[in-house]
C-alpha cells in the first residue's frame, strides 16, 4: 500500500493516449477462440492487491481508496483480448487495465481527471521526459453509466476501445513498456486499478485460435481446389493520374515524384537536405498511395540525394502496411510514422 501513492503521482503527472483495427470479438473466428470468465472464478480474498473489495449484486465493488487494485490470472499471456464492463460511481479518477507478462507489463489508463485522459505506459525510455503517452477524450467516462472496454494485446501493438471508440493505440513492441513502481502484480495476470469508486460487472479473457484445442481434419478430406490464375495487375496512365492527385501538395523535406514504366508505378523522393530526418515523409506519402490505389501490392521507392544521385532503393509492401493504413488518420498513432517506415519496407 505504501508504494501506491508514489505510483499514482507518476501516473497523474504523466497520464496517457489512444487497436489498430485488430478486429473485435465478433470476428468470423470467434467460435475458435477460447474464453474465460475471470470474474466468475475470482477468489476475492486472494485477488485483492490494494484497497477493500467486496462482492455486490452486479459484480465486485471498491470505493477506490486510495488506488484499489485487484488482479486476475489469465490462461495465456501471449496475445489475447480482454473485455471489461464497469461503472464509475462517482469522482474523476481513472480506471486502469494492468497486465504483467513474462518480460514486460503496462498500464492502460481510461478517463483520468477533468480532461478525461486516456493513455498507456510506463515507457522504459521516456519520450520528451514523459513516461506515459496520452490523449484527452472529454466525457468519455460518465459517472453512473456502465461502459465496456476492449483491450487487444498483440505481438507488436496494444489497443483499447471504450464503448466502441478507440482511445489507446500503441504500435510498437510491448516489451518497451513496464508497470509503474508499486504495482506488484503476479506474473501472467491482468489487473484493474481504480482511483474512484467503481463496480466491475464483467471481465472476460478471449484467447487466440492457436490457444484452442487443435481440430483434426477428416481423413478423407478432399484436396484443396487450385485457385484460378489471374493476370498480374498493371498500373495505367489513369492510375498514375490518381496517384499524383493523392499526393498533390505533399513534400516538405523531400520532393516526391511518380513515374510509370511497363505497368509499374515507382515513387521517387529527392531529399531537400541531408540534415533532415525524412522517414516520416517517406512513410506518410507511401501510405497515402497505398490507400488511394488499393491494387498496389508492392511499391518501388527510390531515394535521391539533393544533387540527384541515387542514395538507396526499397520496396514498400502492402502486406506490412495493413495495420498502419488503419491508423493514418489517428493523431496519436501517426506520431510514430518514423518508426513505421523500416517496418513497411524490404
Amino acid at each position: 500500500m505504501s508504494a501506491l501513492p508514489a505510483m499514482l503521482a507518476v501516473v497523474f503527472a504523466c497520464s496517457a493516449p489512444p487497436t489498430p483495427a485488430l478486429g473485435t470479438d465478433d470476428s468470423d473466428e470467434l467460435e475458435l477462440r477460447p474464453r474465460a470468465d475471470l470474474l466468475a472464478r475470482l477468489d476475492l480474498a486472494k485477488a485483492a492487491v490494494a484497497g477493500p473489495w467486496r462482492r455486490v449484486e452486479k459484480g465486485i465493488s471498491t470505493d477506490g481508496d486510495p488506488g484499489a487494485c485487484i488482479q486476475f490470472e489469465v490462461p495465456s499471456a501471449q496475445e489475447f483480448d480482454l473485455k471489461v464492463t464497469f461503472t464509475r460511481r462517482s469522482g474523476l479518477g481513472g480506471v486502469s487495465i494492468l497486465h504483467r507478462g513474462a518480460s514486460f507489463g503496462f498500464q492502460a489508463i481510461l478517463g483520468s481527471g477533468k480532461e478525461a485522459w486516456c493513455g498507456i505506459g510506463k515507457l522504459r525510455k521516456p519520450q520528451n521526459g514523459k513516461e506515459f503517452e496520452r490523449m484527452r477524450f472529454p466525457r468519455i467516462l460518465p459517472n453512473g453509466t456502465a461502459v465496456t472496454a476492449l483491450l487487444q494485446l498483440r505481438k507488436d501493438s496494444i489497443s483499447v476501445n471504450l464503448q466502441g471508440r478507440n482511445v489507446i493505440t500503441y504500435v510498437d513492441d510491448p516489451a518497451d513498456l513496464q508497470l509503474p513502481d508499486g504495482l506488484n502484480l503476479a506474473a501472467r495476470s491482468v489487473g484493474i486499478l481504480a482511483t474512484s469508486p467503481i463496480v466491475i460487472h464483467g471481465l472476460e479473457w478471449i484467447g487466440m485460435p492457436a490457444d484452442s484445442p487443435v481440430r483434426k481434419s477428416p481423413e478423407t478430406a478432399p484436396p484443396p481446389s487450385r485457385p484460378e490464375s489471374r493476370p498480374a495487375w498493371k498500373a495505367t496512365e489513369e492510375t498514375l493520374a490518381a496517384a499524383r492527385a493523392a499526393i498533390d501538395g505533399e513534400g516538405l523535406c523531400t520532393t516526391p515524384t511518380l513515374c510509370l514504366d511497363s505497368g509499374v508505378l515507382t515513387l521517387t523522393f529527392k531529399l531537400v537536405s541531408e540534415r533532415h530526418q525524412h522517414e516520416m515523409e517517406f512513410a506518410r506519402i507511401s501510405l497515402k498511395l497505398l490507400r488511394a490505389i488499393p491494387q498496389i501490392q508492392v511499391l518501388p521507392v527510390r531515394i535521391l540525394r539533393p544533387d540527384g544521385i541515387q542514395k538507396s532503393t526499397v520496396r514498400v509492401l502492402r502486406s506490412r502496411c495493413t495495420q498502419f493504413l488503419t491508423q493514418m488518420d489517428d493523431p496519436f498513432a501517426s506520431r510514430r510514422l518514423r518508426e513505421w517506415w523500416p517496418r513497411m519496407v524490404e
